[in-house]
């Protein structure tokens, strides 16, 4: 795992504190981008060469090896972003929810937008690393003027996310007066727009790397 030296956030500090040190996760602290990607490049080489020099008898792992094994790793972890958004926007195209009005998003997201300012760099794939912080800086924007604008109902909603193994607590809202719909509206379609984005170049990368096996 890889941590930015330079936390100042409470919550990431916390982060730090409760989800890596007490379950014994090693972690390398670097100090920018480069030095960032220095380290993983070390790390995937010693994955490999662990992994199957010793089978294969390779002096050398071929460029195209390490392309797929960084694609590999970038994509187990946007499939499940992407499975996890189509999962919360059928309660939303279904009727069970108008997720306009419900913190349903922001609350599911927040662990990761947490990793963004945490890790800085989520996925090897500079583009598609680019791709997923838009959208979070567009859920981000979404949230902001939603919480600006509306007020929680009462009591929490609990819903079980079955591909993310894991159950969420979230509040319905009520419109404030200053609210314009339309603007919200607007909102949330750039955050579908940019997931939308996202899941499209990480499906042209896998059948790109396909193809080139």
């Amino acid at each position: 795992m890889y941590v930015s030296k330079n936390i100042t956030d409470p919550k990431l500090k916390a982060f730090v504190d409760k989800e890596i040190k007490p379950k014994g996760i090693s972690y390398y602290y670097y100090t920018n981008s480069k030095d960032l990607f220095k380290q993983i490049k070390k790390s995937i080489f010693t994955i490999v060469r662990d992994a199957f020099l010793s089978k294969l008898n390779f002096k050398s792992i071929p460029e195209t090896k390490l392309k797929n094994l960084s694609f590999d790793y970038d994509y187990s972890m946007a499939i499940k972003i992407i499975k996890n958004f189509e999962e919360i926007m059928e309660f939303h195209t279904n009727g069970l929810f108008d997720l306009m009005m419900t913190d349903l998003f922001h609350i599911f997201f927040e662990e990761w937008s947490i990793k963004v300012n945490f890790w800085k760099v989520l996925f090897i794939d500079p583009n598609l690393d680019q791709k997923f912080k838009k959208m979070m800086e567009e859920l981000d924007s979404f949230s902001r003027y939603q919480s600006e604008n509306t007020t929680p109902k009462t009591g929490v909603i609990r819903l079980k996310i079955k591909s993310a193994s894991e159950e969420i607590e979230f509040s319905k809202l009520t419109k404030d007066i200053n609210l314009d719909y339309k603007e919200l509206s607007q909102s949330f379609q750039k955050f579908v727009d940019s997931y939308l984005d996202f899941k499209k170049y990480t499906f042209e990368r896998k059948i790109l790397i396909e193809t080139h096996l």
